[in-house]
Order: C-alpha cells, then structure tokens, then sequence
C-alpha cells in the first residue's frame, strides 16, 4: 500500500466493537449526488478509543471499502482524490493513499484504496466523529447505477512512525544485522553505510558476504562498493511510514473470509480450533466467539492474502526493527 502504509501485525477493524481500542464504523449510508457524472458519497461515523497526537506522532484509522454489486464477488472500493469532508467538530484529517505513492494519481491506474484518519490537533482520549463524507465517483469502478450495491466499510487502527534515523542489531545476537566490519550495531541515517548480517548461511548471500549500501533517505543498493543500481523506493525505514497496532484479531479475519469467493475463503480459512483459535463457519458465514483475540494458525500465505484484501503490505525487516525500538 503506497509510501506510508505497512503490515506485519495487524490491527482491530469494523462495525462490531473490538477490545483493542474499540474502534467503530457506524452504518454507512450511500448518497447518489450526480447520476449522469456517477459521483456518490459515502457517510459513516468513526470512533475509537486511546487516540492521541503529540509533537512527535500519532494514531490513525486506516479506512476502506468493499462493495458487491448485483450479488457478485466483492470488489475493493476506490475512492475519488477529493471532494471529501470532514461534517463534524472534531478537527482531523482525511488523508488519501493511493496504490502506488511514488507513481502519480490516477483515478483507474493508480486510484486512492483508502484513507488514513487522524487528529489535526495535539490531544489524547476517545475520538468521536459524528459523520464523514468520502467521495465516490463509481462509473470508474465500472458502476452505471449503485441501486443493487451493498457496501462494507472497514476501519484498522495504526500509529505513526515519524522520519529519522535508527539503529540495526543489537551487538549480541547471532546473525543479526551488524556493520561491515563489527558485530556492532548500526545507525541508519542520511549517510551510505555498508549494512552486513553475520554468516550464518541462513540468510542473503549478499548481506552474508560484502553486504548491501544503505542510505537512508536514498535507498539501497546491492553493490557495496560502487552503488549504481540503487532502488529509491525500498520501505528501509528512515523515511516515515504507519504500521498497524495490534495483531490481526478473529474477528478481523472473519470479516476479511466473508468478502472472499467460498473456494478462495476454503484456501484460507482455519476451522479446526485449538490453542483458543475459534472461527468457524456457521450458516453460510464465518465468527468467532471470541472475535477479540489474536488470529493465529495464520501462515505467511494468509498473511499476504489479507495485507493484500485490505490494501497494505508487509513491513520490511528494517521497518519492523526499527517500529519495535520506538525511536
């Protein structure tokens, strides 16, 4: 998903109340405001618990859509890039993201998969926001007339990683990332350094051998000595990015299972319970009776799967490290 957004444990979503911090998405209601253009706008109230904003970071729900049309399999929903509002006292932002953030917007190419909502004032406690207006220009979702549409919103907490350098390996471990030279750890910043990991002959030959260069705000290359091929858009991690809060919860997945073909959710779906894993598939549907514990007996496949239904990814080794050391 784009510059800023990033997974490797996930969060708590939906229109049920959760036990992380309680996130809600109220009833949406679809408003037709342009038939011949195909411009639609979606309402819904937004509210969680614990939010907050400082001078140096911040929460964040992470909102998109799914829509069937005429019974069909769902479809993510792409949003318009403006034409969005805010219809509440509280002051917060409504940031869009397209698919690909380092390529331009485009509306069937590179269209906007969902929106970060946050705080646009320093503050701390529940957020409550009465309504918000997404825009919806459907024709470019091959949508003549949204009469036979049913839509599900969905809303994921996140916390901002801000800009700036960092540290890899701790100087102990074995077959950590270290320096070139050193089993020491090493700082991330705007600067080229050559980024190793001790050979173990589990890892990358070339990070196990004359290693890769890193700079932080210019990306990696895997010549050390003489980067020409360097890649600009690595997720290394300097650059600011969201990652989720909290792991993928029963209930987030079973939401993710009920959006999915019945042969595609037969692929993914683990239904034989243990170790306090409950979903399973009652009346044509998929829950769980404790719908806020963690997901497990996920394997890398539905991991991807679900970054992948909720317009995210993975989070890099780097980005993981340095979200998990808190600076």
């Amino acid at each position: 998903m784009g510059r800023q957004l990033s997974t490797l444990c996930w969060a708590c979503l939906f229109t049920v109340a959760s036990h992380a911090n309680n996130i809600q998405v109220g009833p949406v209601s679809l408003i037709v405001s342009d038939p011949l253009r195909k411009i639609a706008f979606l309402e819904f109230s937004l509210r969680w618990e614990n939010s907050w904003k400082t001078s140096s970071n911040h929460d964040a729900a992470w909102v998109f859509a799914k829509f069937s049309f005429n019974g069909e399999p769902w479809q993510h929903l792409h949003f318009s890039r403006e034409g969005h509002e805010n219809i509440s006292e509280i002051p917060v932002n409504l940031q869009p993201e397209h698919h690909k953030k380092q390529a331009s917007y485009h509306p069937v190419h590179n269209p906007v998969v969902g929106f970060l909502v946050h705080r646009s004032t320093p503050g701390t406690g529940t957020l409550n926001i009465d309504k918000i207006s997404l825009r919806w220009d459907y024709g470019f979702d091959a949508i003549d007339s949204p009469g036979e549409l049913s839509i599900r919103l969905f809303a994921i907490e996140m916390v901002y990683v801000p800009e700036g350098p960092f540290y890899l390996g701790d100087g102990i471990s074995s077959g950590t990332f270290r320096l070139s030279n050193a089993n020491q750890p090493i700082l991330i910043g705007d600067f080229p350094v050559v980024l190793k990991c001790e050979d173990t002959s589990y890892d990358d030959p070339q990070l196990e051998g004359s290693g890769i260069w890193v700079h932080g705000k210019k990306g990696i290359s895997t010549n050390s000595d003489n980067p020409t091929d360097i890649n600009p858009d690595f997720p290394l991690g300097y650059h600011s990015f969201y990652c989720m809060k909290y792991e993928v919860s029963q209930q987030q997945y079973a939401d993710f299972l009920n959006t999915l073909a019945p042969g595609q959710a037969a692929v993914r779906a683990y239904t034989a319970g243990g170790s306090r894993h409950n979903i399973i598939l009652s009346g044509g549907r998929f829950q769980s009776s404790t719908p806020h514990l963690p997901n497990n007996w996920m394997s890398w496949a539905d991991a991807l799967a679900y970054a992948d239904w909720a317009a995210l990814r993975p989070l890099s080794e780097t980005e993981y490290e340095k979200a998990c050391r808190g600076v």
